[in-house]
């Protein structure tokens, strides 16, 4: 029951970045390139992970924490650029005259 559950909510994380990162390029406006492919291969990587460690792997457990393993370094990638992103806001507006 757990594993059918994790392997759940992992399927339901590579959909969602999917969806995420194909939204961030039809946006049309500057961003990190490289961030968005990473993140998109990671999710592709999650999801494609996620199917074998259902069907074909001895050790689900160990496979499923790799895969959160994975799903932590993604979420480690883009906490700098946002809050990158956040200070630059904030400067901006403490920038702007009165």
């Amino acid at each position: 029951m757990l594993l059918s559950f994790t392997s759940f909510l992992l399927l339901f994380y590579f959909i969602s970045e999917i969806i995420f990162c194909s939204w961030l390029f039809n946006l049309g406006q500057k961003m990190v390139y490289t961030i968005v492919v990473v993140r998109l291969l990671l999710g592709v990587a999650i999801g494609v992970g996620t199917v074998l460690a259902m069907n074909f792997s001895v050790f689900k457990l160990e496979s499923f924490g790799i895969l959160f393993i994975l799903v932590g370094a993604n979420i480690m990638l883009y906490v700098p650029v946002m809050k990158e992103k956040k200070w630059s806001e904030v400067q901006y507006t403490f920038d702007e005259p009165s």
